[in-house]
């Protein structure tokens, strides 16, 4: 039987450690994509490693290397169904040194989550504008790539809240 359900592939993109895996981990769980067992493997995994606190990352981060490092090294697919429609989560990475692996899961999207993290010295980090010596912030850099790639549609989310102090001076 065909499947005619209606598909969009989102990408999420994004600054080194602003929460990218560990907010998609919580999506996808709270979607019923990952149910209750397979999170407590999740879980069992990340106490294995002495990563607690990465278990909702471990949803999307499949290889040992990923785990172990606490970094997101290639791409991850995972796929849900929201009534009629059919999504597809393209996980990326958010380190300089996987740029092309970014590059590859955002050619494949139809849009994309900006996920910028509030937590002190972190905006600021992920939009380094950078120089001859300095790499630029990879928000700046993602955002540059998927708007050369035509991705038009983009949904930015601020994460880690938690972590700062609110000042609408800084975040405007």
């Amino acid at each position: 039987m065909a499947n005619n359900k209606a598909l969009t592939s989102i990408a999420i993109i994004g600054h080194v450690d602003h929460g990218k895996s560990t907010m998609m981990g919580h999506l996808l769980y709270d979607l019923g994509a990952i149910d209750k067992r397979t999170m407590k493997k999740h879980e069992m995994d990340a106490d294995g490693y002495g990563m607690g606190s990465w278990k909702w990352a471990y949803v999307l981060d499949a290889f040992p290397e990923e785990k172990q490092k606490g970094k997101t090294m290639d791409i991850a697919f995972r796929r849900f169904d929201i009534d009629d429609r059919e999504f597809v989560l393209i996980d990326n990475p958010g380190h300089r040194d996987f740029t092309k692996n970014t590059i590859a899961g955002l050619s494949t999207a139809d849009a994309c989550i900006l996920v910028i993290s509030a937590g002190r010295g972190e905006i600021e980090a992920g939009l380094e504008p950078g120089d001859e010596r300095t790499p630029s912030g990879q928000t700046l850099e993602h955002t540059l790539i998927a708007s050369v790639l035509g991705i038009k549609d983009v949904i930015v989310v601020v994460n880690k809240m938690d972590m700062a102090d609110y000042s609408q001076e800084r975040f405007n």
